[in-house]
């Protein structure tokens, strides 16, 4: 067999290499294959969607001219032969289906009574695994379980945390045989969901059927359907009114939160939230930890005070009044326990718009409470030209955080912000490192207790990450991280480290003296190659900070081969995890 005739057995063989990785996807049986597979998804088709109608029954009088009939011949001759191999896998996977199907059988029957041998207290572990898993759907489960068998059922009914999931949607008895069903020591979960039918007398259903349980309340999530602006059904504020329905009707049954310690807030980017009975109700709650909130904040009040842990996920554009930083540092006012804070900003290119007239004037935001800040900014389109203002520099500038420990910086940058261009490459690497600077302030600088950083660059979304570096690099700031004893990196471009260059203070600071930094870590950093890594060596050694480094962590980076490292940082200081 010729070479040229190997390599076209070679690719064709591959037709039955993704095949079978197609069928290991995991949840490939939820997934609606019709929409996977449907026309608009194949080339074939969409060739001559370029310029004429597919669907058109008179298909043939549009395809008129040379160029568009070599491309619709093209396309059948390619559509015949797809046919002609799918008959062929399909004969062949079926001869080996029905080769497997004996020996399957017997190997389900001994596994069947496999289980029917285990011990009542493991299956119920297994049940529990099953059921929580679920989510929202977990009570949908428990209820199968119990339908399979006798056994089963007596194990399920005798398993009471499989029945402490309440959801707005169950019917009431259903709701009102969980609670029974849940005993009164188990801690519950209610999951509330608004869609254009809720109306305030279902969510006082709701509590009236969960009434029992709901001092028990472990976690209370809280979402919304997707607002359908094009069939003129928008309406506004869906968790907003689902929050002020249930404190209404907390407040009207004189209900209290004793055991809370979740609470899960999930809005749409693009709705309207306003103060409609959000603070005008009475509720209660002492053990509350966590809360995470998605373009959603409710109002301040001290049922916050015990919060450790918050989450906001946030667009800064807009007019609305959520878009305000004002209204966020009111918020995080309200939360003096707070100990890890994550924002997360989508249309981050929105952090260099003008700032809100409630954001020009702000006070400064005192947290000493807050240990741990994750920064993560989405769809961030890194400009080559001079950012103006930017909100993230008066957020990072106002936001004071004297006892953060552990920073994370994570950048996802819109695939549209990429230039092959070295000129625009060294505009593009100089605008994210001004950003950069602006993330760790000198507030942080000189007044944190920041020893562990992390800064994640990556593609969001629309874009795969290039080939090789087009000449961009992530620029780490040496003196902004003096203190920094673990630094961990994630790029898809080379990382240098660097400082601020004037005529003061350029290569005058002794970073070998004054740099704590001693074990640093590269991780999914997938484009990364030994001589970047050289790169990146290198400018630690200008400094005087790499004879200071004890550890070199290099964890899925596919293109570093352990050899090669040994060479550049040494046997003793590598960790190197595959």
């Amino acid at each position: 067999m010729t070479s040229g005739s190997l390599d076209k057995h070679k690719d064709i063989s591959g037709v039955l290499r993704a095949l079978e990785k197609a069928a290991r996807v995991p949840n490939l049986h939820m997934m609606d294959l019709n929409e996977v597979f449907s026309w608009e998804n194949w080339s074939a088709f969409q060739t001559i969607d370029e310029d004429v109608d597919p669907f058109d029954d008179d298909l043939d009088s549009q395809v008129i001219d040379a160029d568009s009939t070599s491309r619709f011949m093209a396309s059948t001759f390619e559509i015949d032969t797809i046919i002609s191999m799918l008959s062929v896998l399909s004969d062949l996977a079926k001869g080996i289906q029905t080769h497997f199907r004996p020996s399957r059988e017997r190997i389900i029957m001994k596994l069947s009574r496999g289980i029917g041998s285990l011990p009542d207290e493991l299956v119920t572990k297994i049940f529990q695994f099953a059921v929580w898993e679920e989510g929202y759907k977990a009570g949908r489960q428990a209820i199968l379980l119990s339908q399979v068998s006798r056994r089963f059922r007596n194990i399920a009914l005798a398993a009471r945390g499989l029945w402490t999931t309440l959801c707005s949607s169950d019917a009431s008895g259903q709701l009102r045989t969980f609670a029974s069903r849940g005993g009164r020591k188990e801690f519950f979960h209610a999951h509330v969901h608004y869609d254009m039918k809720v109306k305030s007398s279902d969510i006082a259903r709701f509590t009236s059927a969960c009434q029992p349980a709901i001092a028990r309340f472990e976690t209370l999530t809280l979402t919304q359907e997707s607002q359908d602006w094009d069939d003129g059904r928008a309406d506004y504020g869906g968790v907003g009114n689902l929050l002020g329905w249930l404190l209404k009707a907390f407040s009207e049954k004189h209900l209290r939160l004793h055991k809370l310690e979740e609470i899960n807030i999930y809005g749409k980017h693009g709705d309207s939230y306003d103060d409609r009975g959000y603070g005008s109700h009475r509720w209660t709650t002492s053990k509350l930890r966590t809360l995470n909130c998605s373009y959603f904040l409710p109002a301040p009040s001290n049922n916050f005070s015990s919060v450790t842990h918050f989450a906001f996920t946030q667009s800064l554009s807009g007019g609305h009044r959520d878009s305000s930083l004002k209204w966020l540092f009111e918020f995080l006012l309200s939360m003096p326990k707070l100990a890890t804070f994550d924002l997360e900003v989508h249309d981050a290119t929105s952090i260099f718009s003008s700032l809100n007239d409630d954001d020009i004037a702000l006070s400064i935001c005192d947290k000493p409470s807050i240990t741990s800040f994750t920064l993560r900014l989405r769809e961030l389109y890194v400009s080559i030209s001079e950012p103006g203002s930017s909100r993230i520099a008066k957020l990072m500038n106002i936001l004071r955080m004297p006892s953060l420990r552990d920073l994370c910086i994570s950048v996802g940058v819109n695939g549209y912000s990429v230039d092959e261009s070295e000129v625009r490459s060294a505009q593009w690497t100089q605008s994210l490192y001004k950003l950069t600077r602006e993330m760790i302030p000198d507030h942080l600088v000189y007044t944190s207790q920041i020893t562990s950083l992390s800064y994640e660059l990556w593609f969001d979304r629309d874009a795969d990450a290039p080939q090789g570096f087009c000449g961009k690099a992530v620029n780490i700031p040496l003196d902004r991280i003096l203190n920094v004893t673990t630094l961990t990196l994630s790029s898809f471009v080379r990382i240098l480290f660097t400082q601020e260059c004037s005529s003061e203070n350029a290569l005058r600071t002794d970073f070998g003296e004054l740099s704590r930094l001693r074990e640093l870590k590269f991780v999914e950093c997938e484009n990364m190659t030994v001589e970047d890594l050289k790169w990146t060596v290198w400018s630690l050694r200008v400094f005087g900070v790499w004879k200071n480094i004890e550890r070199v962590v290099v964890e899925d980076c596919y293109e570093l081969v352990y050899e090669e490292l040994v060479e550049v940082v040494g046997e003793e200081r590598l960790r190197y995890l595959d």
